[in-house]
């Protein structure tokens, strides 16, 4: 993937917000490092953009019908906390005509519940920590008077600051042509089913795990419930549950303990879900395959988790 530049980045956040017939006027600015990692474009759907924190078992939202781009970028963290970037973002949403709908961060959202009840894709594409994570949507009115969303949500790993875009509007001509000859973004399906069978795995991010504990500390999880209504509408399709670690401990002892994490996950699904065993399949490959280093908090609780792996697709 080619690294975007300044005037890059500017045009693909541009395309985002889509300000009618005046991408230039959308001044964005973006840090150089910043790569694009999903882009996904779709014509026609629907998309309920959140109106406030989570209450009452649900995020309340409005529903708004029309074309959708919805994109993913990283950028080196250049020493700004999420509040900073997003704070950034804003700012220059609001010159450019957009009105704050909502605003909120981590516990004031709602953390884990209103992390899993909006529209945001799992990691690696992007990544969010339920302790340390912004969100905002806004609108604008577009030139035939109807109404455009964006939706931002920011957050941190270790090394790096991740933002989703999703910009919503009825007019077609609220959008700038893709620049695909200046950036060949990876298009990832935004459905649970659809990472599952693009990717061949998921990371069932809303497990948490304490160090050195196979335990599940909850009884309702969103990942395992949509993994559970994968694996009854493909009766046929087996998963593998593959458990992993921080790095703390030898290695002996986490090869176990993922694997104890896995099984955890499988008999959960099995007694919970009445998943037929004969479909799962746990293994675990203690600290052998990170996704951040080990040398933070944050780091070492990303790599404590379990992902599922499509092992059969007859």
């Amino acid at each position: 993937m080619m690294r975007i530049t300044p005037n890059i980045a500017k045009c693909l956040l541009g395309l985002l917000i889509g300000l009618p017939g005046l991408l230039a006027a959308a001044d964005l600015d973006l840090p150089a490092s910043a790569r694009v990692t999903v882009k996904d474009v779709s014509e026609l759907t629907q998309y309920n953009v959140p109106t406030g924190p989570w209450h009452n078992g649900t995020v309340p939202s409005l529903p708004v019908q029309g074309r959708m781009v919805w994109q993913v970028w990283q950028s080196k963290q250049s020493g700004k906390n999420t509040l900073q970037v997003l704070t950034d973002l804003r700012e220059q949403l609001l010159n450019q005509g957009y009105t704050v709908l909502f605003e909120c961060h981590d516990w004031i959202c709602g953390g884990f519940d209103f992390r899993f009840g909006i529209e945001a894709l799992p990691g690696p594409e992007m990544y969010v920590d339920l302790g340390n994570y912004r969100f905002l949507s806004a609108t604008r009115k577009t030139p035939t008077g109807n109404d455009s969303y964006i939706t931002l949500l920011v957050s941190q790993s270790a090394q790096h600051d991740f933002v989703q875009n999703i910009y919503l509007a009825g007019d077609q001509e609220e959008y700038a042509k893709p620049i695909d000859k200046a950036q060949p973004d990876k298009v990832v399906p935004n459905t649970f089913d659809g990472l599952l069978e693009h990717r061949g795995s998921v990371i069932l991010s809303d497990l948490v795990f304490k160090s050195g504990s196979s335990a599940l500390t909850e009884t309702t999880f969103v990942s395992l419930k949509k993994l559970a209504t994968y694996m009854k509408t493909n009766p046929k399709r087996r998963i593998a549950l593959v458990g992993h670690t921080d790095s703390i401990g030898d290695l002996d002892k986490n090869m176990a303990l993922s694997k104890q994490r896995a099984q955890a996950v499988a008999a959960h699904l099995v007694k919970n879900y009445e998943i037929d065993a004969k479909q799962i399949s746990a293994e675990g490959t203690g600290y052998l395959s990170p996704i951040s280093n080990n040398l933070t908090a944050e780091g070492r609780k990303a790599n404590r988790r379990v992902e599922a792996v499509l092992l059969s697709h007859q």
